[in-house]
């Protein structure tokens, strides 16, 4: 088998992408950590060119050109990952979803909404809220991860006791594929049984088949409320019984079960300096 090709870019390479009226950022050495490093400084690239789209044809431009030519990409979203995935550790072109950030449609009868793969959690989570929902995953990293990379990892987080991970979750998405091609499956139907699910491909694919644009995903009611309980116990058994009960007397309505040991708790008290 032969091995692929990482073709360095040249200045014809910038030049074509400036006449592509595509937004970027170059050096002549390396680019700054905020897009060679990952969020805990573990991880280090040294890509010298970010390409930062506006649409899924100049994301479609931007990978038939570099198919073309053999220079390997790295999509890039919030950067908010830990092991690395979107850190350019060969000098690959960031290709950076951060400007494709519009929601395009929300569906308040349907429950269902559609936003561009830059869109930031968090901000997707406050819009929705204004119409009497919430997004069905939430992470830690809400503040900087984006909706693409979530679907990209299928991402699971605090809430998936109730509602899953993306899989579950999202209804179509627009993708770029290697080639250039776009491959328009946005559809917002609850219930279809029209065929082969083409979308479950690219969820938790992480980039490697195809670059998510845009996605459809059904929404949840937001609570009317929330409550949390927080239990000391002194045996493992007795975690795995208290989950069981939650279960068993709570049903649907519980959203996450987390534990943590008493030296955890310690780290967290002496890092956050509480009282």
């Amino acid at each position: 088998m032969a091995s692929a090709v990482n073709n360095p870019v040249t200045s014809e390479d910038i030049a074509y992408f400036a006449s592509a009226g595509i937004e970027m950022i170059h050096s002549d050495n390396k680019l700054e950590d905020r897009f060679n490093a990952d969020m805990f400084d573990k991880y280090f690239g040294d890509s010298q060119l970010a390409l930062f789209p506006k649409t899924a044809q100049q994301v479609s431009t931007i990978l038939a050109y570099c198919n073309e030519h053999h220079i390997s990409v790295v999509t890039q979203g919030g950067n908010s990952g830990v092991a690395g995935g979107a850190i350019a550790h060969n000098g690959e072109v960031i290709l950076s979803l951060r400007d494709m950030n519009k929601v395009r449609e929300i569906d308040s009868v349907a429950g269902v909404i559609v936003a561009e793969s830059g869109c930031v959690l968090e901000d997707l989570d406050n819009f929705v809220q204004e119409h009497g929902f919430i997004m069905p995953v939430d992470l830690g990293g809400r503040k900087r991860c984006m909706i693409g990379g979530n679907v990209s990892t299928s991402a699971g987080g605090l809430r998936y006791l109730r509602y899953g991970s993306m899989h579950a979750n999202v209804l179509g998405l627009e993708v770029v594929l290697p080639d250039g091609r776009i491959l328009d499956a946005l559809f917002s139907l609850k219930k279809d049984a029209s065929g082969y699910d083409i979308k479950q491909l690219f969820i938790g694919a992480e980039g490697t088949l195809g670059v998510v644009t845009a996605v459809s995903i059904s929404l949840a009611p937001k609570p009317r409320s929330s409550q949390i309980a927080v239990l000391g116990l002194n045996e493992f058994s007795k975690i795995h019984r208290a989950f069981v009960l939650a279960r068993q007397n709570l049903g649907e309505i519980v959203s996450a079960f987390e534990f943590w040991e008493k030296r955890c708790n310690e780290i967290v008290v002496e890092f956050e300096k509480y009282d």
